[in-house]
């Protein structure tokens, strides 16, 4: 999937309509502190796999990474798995 960068209005009434037709869907905002949300719509009974990839610096704190992955569910659902692969560069 590639996106496309669209006005907001636009993009929540394609997300919106594309919910209420059971559709899967996807869009991501960006708040005013450099904070992107990634929104995902997944109809009943669909199996899906996401992957999610970010390409930037984590801060580094006495020798620890600090990375923060949120998952909010407005449905229930049988099962999820959530993998996380940090690639450390030099």
């Amino acid at each position: 999937m590639v996106g496309k960068v669209k006005p907001k209005n636009i993009a929540n009434e394609e997300f919106d309509k594309a919910v209420r037709n059971e559709q899967t869907a996807t869009k991501v905002e960006k708040s005013d502190q450099n904070i992107f949300s990634t929104i995902m719509a997944i109809p009943p009974n669909v199996e899906a796999t996401i992957i999610v990839q970010y390409e930037y610096q984590l801060k580094r704190s006495k020798n620890a990474y600090l990375y923060v992955k949120r998952f909010n569910t407005y449905a229930p659902f049988d099962r999820t798995t959530v993998s996380n692969i940090l690639t450390q560069y030099t």
